[in-house]
């Protein structure tokens, strides 16, 4: 059973008035970073699809992924998009590296969870889980999660993701450090972990990277 289907099994198995665009687009992004991002897609189109039907018949009061904005893609992204089967130019990856960390900067200094990153940052193999960065922020889970995706336009476990990438990258090329423990001190759990993670976000392995970058 392919990943899609898998997904709207799940979902037609549950009470519908418990579903929250959190655990849907949470599901959304297992997918997609798998590297299957056309079935994570189309489950969202058609849990939105099947959401309005339902809030029709009045099954649910309201569609909860109604209004939501898929975020545009990463230049990472699309880079591997284009360059597909190809290795990647020194330019290519140096051109998503620069981005990638511009994006992350910008986004400690000005958005209202700034304090928040820092701590993150301080904290990368420690337990990241929501509650324990609801509590950081002073807020309840489904507060903090609405809130911290309207002001950085994605949600808190993607953000953790793209924190620790940025960290492995920087340690990558600046360090010495074996990739497995590179894996630990960021808190990907495993190499597996964080060479998908970085292959997504970078597209370069941590082998790769490091050998076009190390200092």
């Amino acid at each position: 059973m392919s990943a899609l289907r898998r997904s709207l099994h799940g979902y037609m198995a549950k009470d519908l008035k418990t579903l929250t665009r959190r655990n849907i687009m949470s599901e959304v992004e297992k997918i997609a970073d798998t590297g299957k991002r056309g079935a994570a897609d189309d489950l969202r189109k058609h849990v939105y699809t099947f959401l309005q039907w339902a809030q029709n018949e009045g099954h649910v009061e309201h569609n909860v992924l109604l209004g939501y904005r898929k975020p545009k893609a990463t230049r990472a992204e699309r880079v591997g998009r284009r360059t597909k089967g190809r290795a990647l130019t020194d330019d290519e990856i140096m051109g998503g590296q620069a981005q990638f960390s511009e994006a992350l900067s910008m986004q400690s200094a000005e958005d209202e969870f700034g304090a928040l990153h820092e701590w993150i940052n301080k904290h990368l193999s420690d337990d990241l889980s929501l509650g324990v960065l609801a509590q950081q922020a002073g807020m309840s889970e489904r507060s903090f999660s609405r809130h911290y995706a309207e002001a950085t336009g994605v949600t808190p476990a993607r953000a953790i993701k793209r924190l620790r990438v940025e960290a492995a990258r920087r340690l990558l090329s600046e360090s010495r450090l074996p990739v497995k423990r590179i894996s630990q001190r960021c808190g990907f759990g495993s190499e597996e972990t964080m060479r998908r993670s970085i292959l997504c976000m970078l597209s370069a392995t941590p082998n790769d990277y490091r050998a076009r970058f190390s200092s």
